[in-house]
């Protein structure tokens, strides 16, 4: 069952990098907003 989990966890983690290089421009452009929302307040 271990195996199984991991076996998924590693596809989907190679699927996401293949596929943000196919997505069109505003599907980027959300993605690279969101991810500067993404952020820790210094402490």
């Amino acid at each position: 069952m271990k195996r199984l989990a991991l076996a998924v966890l590693v596809l989907c983690s190679c699927g996401t990098t293949v596929l943000a290089d196919e997505l069109p421009s505003d599907a980027q452009a959300y993605i690279d907003r969101r991810k500067a929302c993404n952020y820790c307040p210094s402490e």
